[in-house]
Protein backbone atom coordinates (compact mmCIF):
# COMPACT_ATOMS: atom_id res chain seq x y z
CA UNK A 1 0.00 0.00 0.00
CA UNK A 2 1.34 3.35 -0.35
CA UNK A 3 0.18 5.98 1.51
CA UNK A 4 -0.66 9.43 0.66
CA UNK A 5 2.28 10.98 2.73
CA UNK A 6 4.56 9.35 0.04
CA UNK A 7 3.69 12.67 -2.21
CA UNK A 8 5.11 15.48 0.69
CA UNK A 9 7.73 13.38 1.89
CA UNK A 10 9.01 13.30 -1.85
CA UNK A 11 8.42 17.02 -2.28
CA UNK A 12 10.43 17.83 0.90
CA UNK A 13 13.59 15.33 -0.01
CA UNK A 14 13.46 17.17 -3.61
CA UNK A 15 12.80 20.76 -2.27
CA UNK A 16 14.85 19.78 0.71
CA UNK A 17 11.82 21.78 2.79
CA UNK A 18 12.66 20.01 5.96
CA UNK A 19 8.82 20.82 7.29
CA UNK A 20 7.49 19.08 4.62
CA UNK A 21 9.73 16.05 5.45
CA UNK A 22 8.72 16.10 9.23
CA UNK A 23 5.33 16.30 8.92
CA UNK A 24 4.98 13.21 6.27
CA UNK A 25 7.12 10.94 8.64
CA UNK A 26 5.06 12.28 11.58
CA UNK A 27 1.80 11.44 9.82
CA UNK A 28 3.14 8.06 8.32
CA UNK A 29 1.00 5.22 8.85
CA UNK A 30 1.65 2.68 11.24
CA UNK A 31 3.81 -0.18 9.50
CA UNK A 32 1.85 -3.57 9.79
CA UNK A 33 0.75 -6.66 7.88
CA UNK A 34 -3.14 -7.35 7.34
CA UNK A 35 -4.90 -10.67 5.93
CA UNK A 36 -8.78 -9.72 4.98
CA UNK A 37 -11.29 -12.54 4.05
CA UNK A 38 -9.80 -13.38 0.99
CA UNK A 39 -6.64 -13.81 2.26
CA UNK A 40 -4.90 -11.21 0.49
CA UNK A 41 -2.45 -9.81 2.84
CA UNK A 42 -2.04 -5.59 2.73
CA UNK A 43 1.39 -4.67 3.53
CA UNK A 44 2.49 -0.99 5.27
CA UNK A 45 6.06 -0.38 4.99
CA UNK A 46 8.66 2.62 6.30
CA UNK A 47 9.35 5.17 3.78
CA UNK A 48 12.65 3.66 2.84
CA UNK A 49 11.36 0.88 0.74
CA UNK A 50 9.40 3.76 -1.31
CA UNK A 51 12.26 5.31 -1.97
CA UNK A 52 13.63 2.05 -3.49
CA UNK A 53 10.90 2.06 -5.78
CA UNK A 54 10.47 5.65 -6.59
CA UNK A 55 7.10 4.93 -7.81
CA UNK A 56 4.14 2.80 -7.94
CA UNK A 57 4.79 -0.20 -10.07
CA UNK A 58 2.31 -1.40 -12.84
CA UNK A 59 0.06 -3.94 -12.61
CA UNK A 60 2.30 -7.71 -12.51
CA UNK A 61 5.59 -5.24 -12.77
CA UNK A 62 6.71 -6.65 -9.58
CA UNK A 63 6.58 -10.00 -9.26
CA UNK A 64 6.84 -9.88 -4.97
CA UNK A 65 3.61 -8.23 -4.87
CA UNK A 66 0.68 -5.88 -6.11
CA UNK A 67 1.04 -2.06 -5.49
CA UNK A 68 -2.24 0.04 -4.74
CA UNK A 69 -2.15 3.73 -4.40
CA UNK A 70 -4.62 6.21 -3.72
CA UNK A 71 -2.60 8.88 -5.75
CA UNK A 72 -5.25 10.85 -7.82
CA UNK A 73 -4.27 11.90 -11.34
CA UNK A 74 -2.50 15.13 -10.60
CA UNK A 75 0.02 13.08 -7.89
CA UNK A 76 0.23 10.45 -10.14
CA UNK A 77 1.65 13.28 -13.40
CA UNK A 78 3.70 14.86 -10.81
CA UNK A 79 5.77 11.64 -9.21
CA UNK A 80 6.41 10.74 -13.26
CA UNK A 81 7.63 14.31 -13.85
CA UNK A 82 9.77 14.46 -10.61
CA UNK A 83 11.26 11.00 -11.90
CA UNK A 84 11.63 11.61 -15.40
CA UNK A 85 13.54 15.33 -14.67
CA UNK A 86 15.65 13.46 -12.10
CA UNK A 87 17.11 10.42 -14.44
CA UNK A 88 18.06 13.09 -16.91
CA UNK A 89 20.06 15.37 -14.62
CA UNK A 90 21.70 12.21 -12.51
CA UNK A 91 21.44 9.21 -15.20
CA UNK A 92 20.51 6.41 -13.48
CA UNK A 93 17.31 5.25 -10.83
CA UNK A 94 20.48 4.09 -8.26
CA UNK A 95 21.43 7.48 -8.54
CA UNK A 96 18.17 9.52 -7.60
CA UNK A 97 17.55 6.77 -4.72
CA UNK A 98 20.64 7.32 -3.19
CA UNK A 99 19.92 11.10 -3.55
CA UNK A 100 16.63 10.84 -2.06
CA UNK A 101 17.94 8.88 1.06
CA UNK A 102 21.18 11.02 1.32
CA UNK A 103 18.50 13.57 1.92
CA UNK A 104 16.43 11.38 4.32
CA UNK A 105 19.12 10.48 6.30
CA UNK A 106 18.88 14.22 7.57
CA UNK A 107 15.38 13.71 9.68
CA UNK A 108 15.24 10.36 10.71
CA UNK A 109 16.95 6.72 11.47
CA UNK A 110 17.69 4.55 8.66
CA UNK A 111 18.37 1.30 11.59
CA UNK A 112 14.50 1.72 13.05
CA UNK A 113 13.14 1.35 9.90
CA UNK A 114 15.38 -0.92 8.36
CA UNK A 115 14.83 -3.35 11.63
CA UNK A 116 11.00 -3.72 11.18
CA UNK A 117 10.07 -7.25 10.13
CA UNK A 118 8.33 -7.87 6.72
CA UNK A 119 7.74 -10.59 3.99
CA UNK A 120 9.37 -7.76 1.66
CA UNK A 121 13.29 -7.91 2.43
CA UNK A 122 14.97 -4.40 1.57
CA UNK A 123 17.83 -6.48 0.80
CA UNK A 124 15.78 -8.39 -1.85
CA UNK A 125 14.46 -5.27 -3.33
CA UNK A 126 17.88 -3.39 -4.05
CA UNK A 127 18.61 -6.56 -5.51
CA UNK A 128 15.82 -6.78 -7.83
CA UNK A 129 16.76 -3.53 -9.04
CA UNK A 130 20.17 -4.01 -8.87
CA UNK A 131 21.04 -0.93 -6.72
CA UNK A 132 23.79 -2.66 -5.29
CA UNK A 133 25.56 1.37 -4.28
CA UNK A 134 22.29 1.67 -2.64
CA UNK A 135 22.65 -1.82 -0.84
CA UNK A 136 26.44 -1.06 0.54
CA UNK A 137 24.91 1.96 1.49
CA UNK A 138 22.43 0.80 4.00
CA UNK A 139 24.76 -1.80 5.24
CA UNK A 140 26.26 0.97 6.41
CA UNK A 141 23.75 2.14 8.21
CA UNK A 142 23.21 -0.77 10.26
CA UNK A 143 21.50 -3.20 7.94
CA UNK A 144 20.60 -6.48 9.54
CA UNK A 145 21.22 -9.30 7.43
CA UNK A 146 19.18 -12.30 7.85
CA UNK A 147 20.41 -15.90 6.89
CA UNK A 148 17.71 -16.02 3.70
CA UNK A 149 19.22 -12.42 2.59
CA UNK A 150 22.83 -13.73 3.23
CA UNK A 151 22.00 -16.83 1.08
CA UNK A 152 20.27 -14.97 -1.42
CA UNK A 153 23.15 -12.45 -2.30
CA UNK A 154 25.85 -15.74 -2.05
CA UNK A 155 24.37 -17.00 -5.17
CA UNK A 156 25.50 -14.18 -7.39
CA UNK A 157 29.08 -14.77 -6.96
CA UNK A 158 29.91 -10.76 -8.45
CA UNK A 159 27.62 -9.61 -4.96
CA UNK A 160 30.04 -11.87 -2.85
CA UNK A 161 32.41 -8.22 -2.12
CA UNK A 162 29.61 -6.42 -1.28
CA UNK A 163 28.57 -9.16 1.26
CA UNK A 164 32.08 -9.84 2.87
CA UNK A 165 33.03 -6.70 4.47
CA UNK A 166 29.82 -6.78 6.88
CA UNK A 167 29.37 -10.40 7.82
CA UNK A 168 30.95 -10.03 11.39
CA UNK A 169 29.14 -6.77 12.16
CA UNK A 170 25.64 -7.18 10.24
CA UNK A 171 24.02 -10.88 10.57
CA UNK A 172 20.99 -11.46 12.17
CA UNK A 173 22.15 -15.48 13.36
CA UNK A 174 25.95 -15.73 12.91
CA UNK A 175 25.61 -19.40 14.00
CA UNK A 176 23.18 -20.43 11.48
CA UNK A 177 24.82 -18.59 8.55
CA UNK A 178 28.23 -20.10 9.57
CA UNK A 179 26.29 -23.89 9.49
CA UNK A 180 24.95 -22.89 5.76
CA UNK A 181 28.27 -21.91 4.74
CA UNK A 182 29.81 -25.18 6.26
CA UNK A 183 27.33 -27.35 4.53
CA UNK A 184 27.65 -25.59 1.10
CA UNK A 185 31.34 -25.54 1.55
CA UNK A 186 31.29 -29.17 1.97
CA UNK A 187 28.98 -29.59 -1.12
CA UNK A 188 32.17 -27.95 -3.34
CA UNK A 189 30.81 -24.30 -3.02
CA UNK A 190 33.62 -21.80 -2.33
CA UNK A 191 32.95 -20.01 0.78
CA UNK A 192 35.88 -20.26 1.88
CA UNK A 193 36.60 -16.51 2.58
CA UNK A 194 33.00 -16.40 4.03
CA UNK A 195 33.98 -19.06 6.95
CA UNK A 196 37.27 -17.45 7.71
CA UNK A 197 35.83 -14.19 7.71
CA UNK A 198 33.72 -15.60 10.73
CA UNK A 199 35.72 -17.78 12.48
CA UNK A 200 38.78 -16.61 11.95
CA UNK A 201 41.75 -17.59 10.33
CA UNK A 202 41.98 -21.58 11.01
CA UNK A 203 39.26 -23.77 10.15
CA UNK A 204 39.16 -28.02 11.50
CA UNK A 205 41.33 -30.00 9.56
CA UNK A 206 38.55 -32.29 9.05
CA UNK A 207 35.92 -29.70 7.47
CA UNK A 208 38.78 -28.57 5.12
CA UNK A 209 39.56 -32.11 4.45
CA UNK A 210 36.23 -33.16 3.16
CA UNK A 211 35.42 -29.39 1.31
CA UNK A 212 38.93 -30.14 -0.14
CA UNK A 213 37.37 -33.52 -1.61
CA UNK A 214 33.93 -32.67 -2.27
CA UNK A 215 35.83 -29.43 -4.57
CA UNK A 216 37.71 -32.08 -6.35
CA UNK A 217 34.79 -34.05 -6.88
CA UNK A 218 32.83 -31.32 -8.78
CA UNK A 219 32.48 -30.75 -12.03
CA UNK A 220 33.38 -27.12 -12.39
CA UNK A 221 36.07 -27.50 -9.66
CA UNK A 222 39.08 -25.03 -9.43
CA UNK A 223 42.61 -25.43 -8.56
CA UNK A 224 43.08 -21.97 -7.13
CA UNK A 225 40.03 -23.03 -4.67
CA UNK A 226 41.65 -26.24 -3.54
CA UNK A 227 44.85 -24.78 -3.16
CA UNK A 228 43.45 -22.52 -0.67
CA UNK A 229 42.08 -25.37 1.22
CA UNK A 230 45.62 -26.84 1.15
CA UNK A 231 47.57 -23.59 1.88
CA UNK A 232 45.11 -23.52 5.36
CA UNK A 233 46.06 -26.47 6.58
CA UNK A 234 44.08 -29.52 4.67
CA UNK A 235 46.07 -32.75 4.00
CA UNK A 236 44.19 -34.80 2.01
CA UNK A 237 43.65 -37.68 3.98
CA UNK A 238 39.68 -38.70 3.62
CA UNK A 239 38.34 -41.13 0.65
CA UNK A 240 34.98 -40.70 -0.77
CA UNK A 241 32.83 -43.91 -0.77
CA UNK A 242 34.35 -45.60 -2.96
CA UNK A 243 37.81 -45.14 -1.42
CA UNK A 244 38.92 -42.61 -4.18
CA UNK A 245 41.11 -40.31 -2.58
CA UNK A 246 41.62 -36.48 -3.03
CA UNK A 247 44.79 -36.99 -4.57
CA UNK A 248 43.43 -39.38 -6.92
CA UNK A 249 40.78 -37.09 -7.96
CA UNK A 250 43.28 -34.34 -8.56
CA UNK A 251 45.10 -36.77 -11.07
CA UNK A 252 41.49 -36.93 -12.73
CA UNK A 253 40.68 -33.25 -12.52
CA UNK A 254 44.72 -33.03 -14.29
CA UNK A 255 45.65 -30.45 -10.96
CA UNK A 256 49.11 -30.92 -10.63
CA UNK A 257 49.78 -28.38 -8.37
CA UNK A 258 47.30 -30.31 -6.09
CA UNK A 259 49.21 -33.47 -6.67
CA UNK A 260 52.52 -31.71 -5.82
CA UNK A 261 51.11 -30.78 -2.42
CA UNK A 262 49.82 -34.04 -1.59
CA UNK A 263 52.66 -35.95 -2.87
CA UNK A 264 53.32 -38.12 0.51
CA UNK A 265 54.54 -41.78 -0.11
CA UNK A 266 51.86 -42.56 2.52
CA UNK A 267 49.08 -41.34 -0.05
CA UNK A 268 50.31 -41.88 -2.91
CA UNK A 269 50.47 -45.65 -2.12
CA UNK A 270 46.74 -45.46 -0.89
CA UNK A 271 44.20 -48.44 -2.74
CA UNK A 272 40.36 -47.37 -3.74
CA UNK A 273 38.27 -50.17 -3.37
CA UNK A 274 39.10 -51.58 -6.79
CA UNK A 275 42.82 -51.61 -5.92
CA UNK A 276 43.33 -48.56 -7.82
CA UNK A 277 46.46 -46.49 -6.96
CA UNK A 278 46.96 -42.92 -7.77
CA UNK A 279 49.11 -44.02 -10.78
CA UNK A 280 46.34 -46.23 -12.19
CA UNK A 281 44.36 -43.22 -12.19
CA UNK A 282 47.15 -41.17 -14.11
CA UNK A 283 47.49 -43.73 -16.97
CA UNK A 284 43.34 -43.58 -17.10
CA UNK A 285 43.23 -40.05 -17.37
CA UNK A 286 46.53 -40.26 -20.08
CA UNK A 287 47.82 -37.55 -18.06
CA UNK A 288 51.69 -37.65 -18.67
CA UNK A 289 52.77 -35.20 -16.48
CA UNK A 290 51.08 -36.61 -13.62
CA UNK A 291 52.49 -40.65 -14.66
CA UNK A 292 56.20 -38.68 -14.58
CA UNK A 293 55.99 -36.91 -11.06
CA UNK A 294 54.20 -40.15 -9.66
CA UNK A 295 57.17 -42.33 -10.96
CA UNK A 296 59.63 -39.96 -9.57
CA UNK A 297 58.70 -40.34 -6.11
CA UNK A 298 60.19 -43.89 -6.23
CA UNK A 299 56.46 -45.72 -5.74
CA UNK A 300 56.24 -49.21 -6.43
CA UNK A 301 54.56 -49.22 -9.82
CA UNK A 302 54.24 -53.17 -9.66
CA UNK A 303 50.66 -52.90 -7.40
CA UNK A 304 48.22 -54.79 -9.20
CA UNK A 305 44.67 -53.73 -8.97
CA UNK A 306 41.52 -55.84 -8.05
CA UNK A 307 41.67 -57.05 -11.62
CA UNK A 308 45.63 -58.03 -11.44
CA UNK A 309 46.42 -55.60 -13.48
CA UNK A 310 49.64 -53.56 -12.77
CA UNK A 311 49.78 -49.74 -14.19
CA UNK A 312 51.41 -51.20 -17.11
CA UNK A 313 49.19 -53.99 -17.39
CA UNK A 314 46.25 -51.11 -17.32
CA UNK A 315 47.38 -49.20 -19.81
CA UNK A 316 47.97 -52.00 -22.17
CA UNK A 317 44.70 -52.94 -21.01
CA UNK A 318 43.38 -49.43 -21.83
CA UNK A 319 45.61 -49.64 -25.17
CA UNK A 320 47.11 -46.19 -24.43
CA UNK A 321 50.16 -46.85 -26.75
CA UNK A 322 51.37 -43.30 -25.94
CA UNK A 323 51.76 -43.99 -22.14
CA UNK A 324 52.67 -47.92 -22.87
CA UNK A 325 55.77 -45.97 -25.04
CA UNK A 326 56.46 -43.33 -21.83
CA UNK A 327 56.42 -46.16 -19.17
CA UNK A 328 58.93 -48.65 -20.97
CA UNK A 329 61.45 -45.82 -22.85
CA UNK A 330 61.74 -43.57 -20.46
CA UNK A 331 60.88 -45.76 -16.90
CA UNK A 332 62.09 -48.81 -18.45
CA UNK A 333 58.70 -50.62 -17.37
CA UNK A 334 57.67 -53.11 -18.92
CA UNK A 335 55.55 -56.38 -18.34
CA UNK A 336 54.49 -59.37 -20.33
CA UNK A 337 50.68 -59.59 -20.82
CA UNK A 338 48.89 -62.79 -19.42
CA UNK A 339 49.04 -64.96 -22.87
CA UNK A 340 52.76 -63.67 -23.49
CA UNK A 341 53.23 -65.21 -19.57
CA UNK A 342 52.03 -68.32 -20.41
CA UNK A 343 54.67 -68.54 -23.40
CA UNK A 344 57.55 -67.66 -21.75
CA UNK A 345 56.83 -70.59 -18.93
CA UNK A 346 56.20 -73.19 -21.95
CA UNK A 347 58.96 -71.98 -23.48
CA UNK A 348 61.71 -72.28 -20.61
CA UNK A 349 60.46 -76.14 -19.53
CA UNK A 350 60.28 -77.12 -23.45
CA UNK A 351 64.02 -76.15 -23.73
CA UNK A 352 64.15 -77.96 -20.24
CA UNK A 353 62.46 -80.53 -21.59
CA UNK A 354 64.47 -80.76 -24.68
CA UNK A 355 67.73 -80.97 -23.13
CA UNK A 356 66.51 -84.03 -21.03
CA UNK A 357 65.56 -85.72 -25.01
CA UNK A 358 69.22 -85.22 -25.31
CA UNK A 359 70.44 -87.55 -23.12
CA UNK A 360 68.69 -90.64 -24.55
CA UNK A 361 69.71 -89.90 -27.83
CA UNK A 362 72.92 -89.29 -26.82
CA UNK A 363 72.63 -93.21 -25.37
CA UNK A 364 71.05 -94.24 -27.94
CA UNK A 365 73.78 -93.42 -30.71
CA UNK A 366 76.35 -93.89 -28.51
CA UNK A 367 75.72 -97.85 -27.80
CA UNK A 368 74.97 -98.07 -31.42
CA UNK A 369 78.04 -99.87 -33.13
CA UNK A 370 76.52 -99.41 -36.75
CA UNK A 371 76.91 -95.43 -35.90
CA UNK A 372 80.74 -93.75 -36.23
CA UNK A 373 80.68 -90.42 -35.31
CA UNK A 374 80.47 -91.41 -31.84
CA UNK A 375 82.94 -88.71 -30.48
CA UNK A 376 81.23 -85.70 -33.04
CA UNK A 377 77.70 -86.56 -32.00
CA UNK A 378 78.55 -86.68 -27.79
CA UNK A 379 80.62 -83.00 -28.46
CA UNK A 380 77.80 -81.45 -30.26
CA UNK A 381 75.16 -82.73 -28.33
CA UNK A 382 76.75 -81.92 -25.17
CA UNK A 383 77.52 -78.18 -26.64
CA UNK A 384 74.09 -78.08 -27.65
CA UNK A 385 72.63 -78.72 -24.22
CA UNK A 386 75.02 -76.18 -22.10
CA UNK A 387 73.99 -73.44 -24.62
CA UNK A 388 70.03 -74.00 -24.44
CA UNK A 389 70.49 -74.52 -20.26
CA UNK A 390 72.29 -71.13 -20.94
CA UNK A 391 69.63 -69.89 -22.79
CA UNK A 392 66.82 -70.91 -20.70
CA UNK A 393 68.57 -69.61 -17.43
CA UNK A 394 68.55 -66.44 -18.49
CA UNK A 395 64.68 -66.44 -19.82
CA UNK A 396 63.77 -67.54 -16.15
CA UNK A 397 66.01 -64.84 -14.47
CA UNK A 398 64.74 -62.01 -16.72
CA UNK A 399 62.83 -59.28 -14.92
CA UNK A 400 59.47 -60.19 -17.19
CA UNK A 401 59.44 -63.75 -16.38
CA UNK A 402 56.25 -64.06 -14.21
CA UNK A 403 56.68 -64.74 -10.77
CA UNK A 404 53.55 -67.53 -10.38
CA UNK A 405 54.48 -71.01 -8.47
CA UNK A 406 55.29 -73.66 -10.54
CA UNK A 407 53.77 -77.01 -9.86
CA UNK A 408 55.44 -80.17 -9.10
CA UNK A 409 55.68 -81.96 -12.40
CA UNK A 410 57.48 -78.61 -13.98
CA UNK A 411 59.42 -78.17 -11.13
CA UNK A 412 61.45 -82.27 -11.23
CA UNK A 413 61.12 -81.41 -15.40
CA UNK A 414 63.40 -78.45 -14.42
CA UNK A 415 65.32 -80.93 -12.15
CA UNK A 416 66.04 -83.31 -14.76
CA UNK A 417 67.70 -80.64 -17.58
CA UNK A 418 70.45 -80.70 -15.34
CA UNK A 419 71.06 -83.83 -14.80
CA UNK A 420 70.81 -85.17 -18.36
CA UNK A 421 73.62 -82.29 -19.26
CA UNK A 422 75.85 -83.71 -16.21
CA UNK A 423 75.57 -87.44 -17.86
CA UNK A 424 75.94 -85.66 -21.14
CA UNK A 425 79.18 -84.23 -19.92
CA UNK A 426 80.10 -87.58 -18.48
CA UNK A 427 79.45 -89.12 -21.66
CA UNK A 428 81.44 -86.29 -23.99
CA UNK A 429 85.03 -86.73 -21.14
CA UNK A 430 84.49 -91.04 -21.75
CA UNK A 431 84.88 -89.99 -25.54
CA UNK A 432 87.86 -87.90 -25.43
CA UNK A 433 89.95 -90.33 -22.95
CA UNK A 434 88.94 -93.29 -25.55
CA UNK A 435 90.30 -90.64 -28.09
CA UNK A 436 93.36 -90.08 -26.30
CA UNK A 437 94.29 -93.84 -25.59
Amino acid sequence: MWPKEYILLLRGLLEQNGAFILDALEAWPNCNESVDAQEVCSISLPPIYYILWQKPAEPFEDLYCQHISDFDDKSQVYIESVFSDLKQQLDSDEAITILLLQRLASYCDFQSQMSIESKLSIVNLAKQKRFFNVLNMLLESGLKLSTSDVMSLLKHSELHFLVLPFLETNLSDKQEVVALLTEQLLQGEDRFDFLVKLQGETLEPEILDKALLQQLRHDSSKQSICKRFLQQGAKGLIADENGKTSVMWAVQQGFIDVLEALCSAELLAQRDNEGNTVLHYAIKAKNELAIRFILNQNIDFTIKNNLGFTAYGFAVELGNIKIVDLLEIEFGIKELSEANKFKIINLVHSLHAFIGFLLPMQLFFFFDPQFKAKSELSFFLALASMLIMFFAMNLKRCSLYPDIKSTWSLSILRALSPISLLFQLLLLLVVVIAALT
